[in-house]
C-alpha cells in the first residue's frame, strides 16, 4: 500500500497542469512580395558587408558596444536570469534559523500581576526546513515561463542590435546627405555670384539694367539662406548621431561620399519563413506567449491542493536563575516534522478568475505576435519596393540635372548673346539648384532603403554574436571590426 502510494505521487509529479506551448501557425507567402522567390536573405551578411565604408562600420562598432539601448538591453537579460534563477531554486527546499534572547524582571510596588522577583533570561535557538512537493507541476511551469523570458529579454537584446545599427548607419547617410547638398549648395553660391557680377558689370555699361542686378541678388540670397539651413541640418544631425554613439555633442568623422558609397549588387530577402526565425522581434513575441502559456498552468496548480513537507527543532535554556549566575540552568529540546497540504475553499472563486485573466493574456500574445509576424512581411516588402523605386528615381533625377545644366549653359550663352532676356538665366539656376539637392536626396534615400531593407530582415544581431564568440575568420581580410566581449 505504501509503495503504491509513492508510485502515485510519482506519476502525479510527472506530469503538470496547464496547456503545453505550441507556436501558432502564421501564413506566410512563398515568396516577399516585390520579389521573386529566394533562398539567401541580405541579413545573412555582416554589416562591413552590407556598407562598405570603414568609417561607418566603425561608428556601427561603437554604437554596438557603447550604445544606451544595448547597455539597457543588456541589463534586461540580467534582470530575467535573476528570476530565472529564483523560479529554478523554488525547487529545493528553505532552510532557515534563528538565535533569541529574552528576560524580564519584577518590581516591587509597581501594579502587575507578576510579584517582584530577580531578573531572569533565556536563551533559544531553531532550526526548520520545508518543502513543496511539486505534484501539480506548478513550479515547473514557473520555471517554463521564466525561461521563456529570459529568451525573450535575449530576442529584445538583439533587437537593440538590429535597431542601433539600423538608426546608426540611417543617421550617417542622412549626415552625408546634407553634406552633399552643403556642397552643390556651395557651388550654386560661386555660380550666382558670378552671374550677379556679370550683371553688375552689364548695368554699369549701360547694357543692363537694375532689374537684373535685384533679381540676381535674390537668387544669390536665395542660395545662401539654403546653405545656413543645410549647415544647421549637419550639425543638428552630428548631435543625433553622437547620441547613437554615446558620445557627447561633437563632430562625427566622416567616409565615403554617397557617389563613392558601395552597396551590394544583389538585394536578396529569403523567404518568408525564414523571417519569422531571424527577426528579433518576432521570437521576442513569441517567447512572451510561450511564458503567457505557462502562467496558465501556474494559476491552474493553484487551483489544487499544496503539499509541503517540513521540519523545525530548536532549544531553550535558562541563563540565569533566581539564585544567581549560571545556577540552576534548564534547556528544553523541541522537534516536529510533518505533511502540510493547504486546500482553497472560500479563495476558489477568486482562483478560477485568475485562470480566465491568464488565458486572455494568452490571447493577446497570440494577437500580438501573429500582428508583428504580419507587419514583419509587411516592412520587408515595403523596404523591397523602395529599394526598386528609389533606384528609378535617382535615374531620373539625374537625367534631369544633366538636362538643366545644359538648360543653363544654353541660357547664359543666349543671354550673352543677346538672344535671351536674365530671367532665363536666373530660371534656369533656380531649377538646376533645386533638381541637383532632390538628386542628392535620392541617392540618401537609394541608400536608405537598403538600410531599412537590412532592418526589416532582421540584419546585425548574428553578426554582433559571431564577434562576442570569437571574431569572424572569414571576414578578417576585409578590416572586420573587433570583437566585442559578451554582455558589454
Amino acid at each position: 500500500m505504501r509503495r503504491a502510494a509513492w508510485v502515485a505521487l510519482v506519476v502525479f509529479a510527472s506530469c503538470a497542469v496547464g496547456p503545453d506551448y505550441s507556436r501558432p501557425q502564421v501564413k506566410a507567402p512563398d515568396a516577399h512580395r516585390g520579389q521573386e522567390k529566394q533562398a539567401q536573405s541580405l541579413a545573412d551578411l555582416p554589416w562591413w558587408k552590407v556598407f562598405k565604408d570603414p568609417v561607418l562600420g566603425s561608428h556601427l562598432q561603437e554604437a554596438v558596444t557603447k550604445g544606451y539601448d544595448v547597455r539597457v538591453a543588456a541589463a534586461a537579460v540580467e534582470n530575467a536570469r535573476a528570476q530565472q534563477r529564483a523560479a529554478f531554486w523554488a525547487f529545493f527546499p528553505t532552510l532557515g534559523a534563528g538565535v533569541g534572547f529574552g528576560g524580564g524582571k519584577g518590581f516591587p510596588g509597581v501594579p502587575t500581576i507578576v510579584p517582584a522577583t530577580p531578573f531572569n533570561g533565556n536563551l533559544g535557538a531553531y532550526a526548520g526546513a520545508s518543502w513543496e512537493v511539486d505534484v501539480w507541476g506548478r513550479l515547473r511551469r514557473q520555471k517554463e515561463a521564466a525561461d521563456a523570458l529570459v529568451e525573450a529579454s535575449l530576442a529584445d537584446q538583439r533587437g537593440a542590435y538590429v535597431a542601433l545599427v539600423g538608426d546608426t548607419a540611417s543617421t550617417y547617410l542622412t549626415l552625408r546627405t546634407f553634406d552633399l547638398q552643403v556642397t552643390i549648395t556651395a557651388d550654386a553660391i560661386k555660380a550666382r555670384e558670378e552671374t550677379l557680377r556679370l550683371f553688375q558689370d552689364r548695368a554699369k555699361g549701360g547694357v543692363g539694367n537694375d532689374l537684373e542686378v535685384a533679381r540676381a541678388e535674390a537668387n544669390l540670397a536665395d542660395a545662401q539662406a539654403r546653405e545656413e539651413n543645410l549647415k544647421r541640418a549637419v550639425f543638428q544631425t552630428e548631435n543625433v548621431l553622437g547620441v547613437l554613439l554615446a558620445r557627447p555633442p561633437g563632430p562625427i568623422e566622416r567616409g565615403a561620399g554617397l557617389a563613392d558609397f558601395e552597396t551590394p549588387p544583389q538585394l536578396p530577402a529569403g523567404l518568408p519563413t525564414s523571417l519569422l526565425a531571424q527577426r528579433p522581434d518576432l521570437l521576442s513575441a513569441e517567447q512572451q506567449l510561450h511564458a503567457a502559456t505557462a502562467v496558465v498552468g501556474i494559476k491552474v496548480g493553484e487551483l489544487f491542493p499544496k503539499f509541503q513537507l517540513s521540519g523545525s527543532g530548536g532549544f531553550a535554556t535558562d541563563l540565569f536563575s533566581a539564585t544567581g549566575m549560571n545556577q540552576g540552568t534548564t534547556a528544553v529540546y523541541r522537534g516536529a516534522v510533518g505533511l502540510e497540504y493547504t486546500l482553497p475553499v472560500l479563495g476558489g472563486a477568486q482562483n478560477l478568475a485568475a485562470v480566465d485573466a491568464a488565458w486572455a493574456q494568452v490571447h493577446a500574445a497570440t494577437a500580438l505576435y501573429e500582428k508583428a509576424a504580419t507587419n514583419a512581411l509587411k516592412d520587408v516588402s515595403n523596404a523591397l519596393v523602395a529599394v526598386d523605386q528609389y533606384r528609378k528615381a535617382r535615374d531620373a533625377t539625374e537625367r534631369q540635372v544633366a538636362a538643366l545644366k545644359k538648360t543653363e549653359d544654353l541660357a547664359m550663352m543666349r543671354y550673352k548673346g543677346g538672344v535671351s532676356n536674365y530671367l532665363e538665366v536666373v530660371t534656369a539656376q533656380e531649377q538646376r539648384l533645386i533638381a541637383e539637392l532632390a538628386l542628392a536626396d535620392a541617392k540618401g534615400q537609394q541608400l536608405q532603403a537598403v538600410v531599412q531593407l537590412y532592418r526589416a530582415l532582421g540584419g546585425g544581431w548574428r553578426t554582433q554574436e559571431v564577434q562576442a564568440d570569437g571574431g569572424v575568420p572569414e571576414e578578417k581580410s576585409e578590416a572586420a571590426p573587433p570583437p566585442v566581449p559578451p554582455g558589454k
